[in-house]
């Protein structure tokens, strides 16, 4: 059926009770169990318009449940996936402004087809100081839009925060007095669970997670998600047994041992799913080599200074992209690098993807494209920058990913 907007053309009904409260309306009467039992019997029965405000009750109750069980569910604003790759995507446009392509949008708990913009214009630039703006998605007086959220100028600019009602698709750097977009950068995210957004170092890693009794178990070998032990008594003595069996067992249950079983090596994907990895300044790390500084905003380099940052991605991911974002002054130059650590080993990083930047030019993106590395348990990358000549200032990086393995390839 393709992207709708959902909120917007279909409404949750509602029957039988006030708007926003909880109290059955006088015409509404539960019938009886044993005419649960029966229903109206053709012939003999007349039907109850009591009963049946009820029956439509009891439906309105039941499609808000889900309304807000999907608003839960999808915690974050996104662009939903199985979209074209260019869906939301910015552009430079003509003079200070910006073009964005159609897309489907969530937005507050729903999704929404925004338009297509051409010369989204922006704030004209500070005569001394650049700016961060956002581009976003959003909605205005319930009808969805694309907007700009404009930073405030300073020598060291910040990215401005969104509200929790947008959805961010870019975000674009304007130098002093620039009369066009002097960066743009590409944080559209395709999919927002909440543990799609949750970092590997803050996500379960393999292994038993709980108190004196373990509460989660993540089996990488066996890609098993489960919850509960006898021990823990997480789930009460019930029929678990009763619970309905998704796709060839992906949801199991065992009484025996009181526990829930996700299992992910029961299914697949059968398309790729694209996801972004994003490598603020912060994430990076100076070693050894140079006395790199950092001003809260980005990095400082001369020459000879390195910094190194984790690439943490779902395992089973294939990266397919790398890109840096940096300014080189006259005369900086850098070079910029995929590497992949080998485990149990001190300093042997094989570089599996380099390039070197242009010579001077000011606000880059560096990208190394046409990459195929898979990620694997136990492996793991790293982005690597070496400033070869100048003083060139990382403001940070992002790695694309695709992904098409189990439902629970974190484990």
């Amino acid at each position: 059926m393709g992207i709708r907007d959902s909120r917007d053309k279909f409404k949750t009904p509602r029957w039988g009770v006030p708007d926003g409260g909880d109290v059955l309306a006088p015409g509404v009467a539960e019938p009886p169990g044993v005419k649960k039992d029966t229903g109206w019997i053709p012939g003999v029965d007349t039907p109850n318009i009591l009963w049946w405000n009820w029956l439509h009750n009891q439906t309105s109750i039941f499609l808000e449940y889900l309304e807000r069980l999907w608003s839960r569910l999808w915690a974050d604003n996104h662009l939903p996936r199985n979209q074209p790759a260019g869906a939301g995507l910015v552009t430079a446009g003509t003079g200070l402004s910006v073009d964005v392509a159609p897309a489907g949008s969530f937005i507050e708990g729903a999704v929404y087809e925004v338009a297509a913009v051409t010369g989204l214009a922006l704030t004209a630039a500070d005569p001394t100081h650049g700016r961060w703006d956002l581009i976003v998605s959003q909605l205005s007086s319930g009808v969805p839009e694309y907007a700009v959220v404009t930073g405030t100028p300073a020598a060291t600019p910040t990215v401005p925060t969104p509200t929790s009602s947008q959805t961010v698709h870019a975000r674009v750097k304007v130098d002093a007095a620039a009369t066009t977009p002097s960066l743009i950068q590409d944080v559209r995210e395709f999919g927002a669970l909440s543990v799609d957004t949750a970092r590997v170092d803050k996500a379960l890693l393999a292994g038993e997670v709980g108190g004196p009794f373990p509460l989660v178990f993540l089996d990488g070998g066996l890609q098993q998600l489960r919850l509960g032990s006898a021990a823990a008594a997480l789930f009460e003595v019930l029929n678990l047994s009763s619970l309905v069996r998704i796709g060839g067992d992906l949801l199991q249950v065992n009484t025996a041992s009181n526990t829930l079983i996700l299992d992910g090596g029961k299914t697949r994907f059968s398309t790729p799913e694209e996801g972004l990895y994003d490598l603020p300044f912060s994430d990076f790390l100076p070693n050894d080599a140079g006395n790199p500084s950092n001003n809260g905003v980005k990095w400082d380099l001369t020459s000879n200074d390195f910094l190194t940052a984790a690439v943490r991605v779902p395992n089973g991911a294939t990266i397919t992209q790398a890109r840096l974002y940096v300014d080189l002054p006259t005369g900086a130059q850098v070079r910029f690098a995929l590497v992949r650590p080998v485990k149990g080993t001190v300093n042997t990083a094989p570089i599996v993807a380099t390039i070197h930047s242009p010579v001077g030019g000011g606000q880059q993106t560096i990208t190394l494209s046409g990459l195929s590395q898979p990620v694997t348990q136990g492996g793991f990358y790293r982005v690597t920058v070496l400033a070869l000549a100048g003083s060139p200032s990382i403001q940070g990086a992002d790695v694309r990913y695709e992904i098409e393995s189990n439902a629970f390839g974190l484990l």
